[in-house]
């Protein structure tokens, strides 16, 4: 797991207190942290979500730890998410990428 603990929160770059969807985030890996553009889905199933900013504190457990993701696309796991990222979706537009197999 990452060594930094991050806030996530879903919105545009530049909107550090956006509405948070997680706290307590750590990257899956441990050889990186996220980074923009980076896709992730979170531990309770939602996403995915693509990072858009980020901050860092001065602490790998600093409150100013802050990743803002926006949902990407509409995958088949989208519909598995928890609670607070199924109301973050209510009432938006996704992108639907078309598979070959099924125009």
């Amino acid at each position: 797991m990452g060594r930094v603990v991050w806030s996530v929160r879903e919105g545009k770059p530049g909107e550090l207190d956006a509405p948070e969807i997680m706290d307590g985030y750590r990257s899956a890996s441990s050889a990186h942290e996220p980074k923009l553009g980076d896709v992730l889905f979170l531990p309770d199933g939602s996403g995915p979500w693509r990072v858009v900013d980020w901050a860092v504190g001065d602490r790998a457990t600093a409150s100013g730890n802050v990743l803002i993701v926006e949902l990407f696309g509409d995958w088949p796991y989208a519909g598995w998410m928890g609670k607070k990222a199924r109301r973050a979706r209510k009432g938006r537009t996704f992108l639907i990428a078309r598979s070959p197999r099924n125009p």
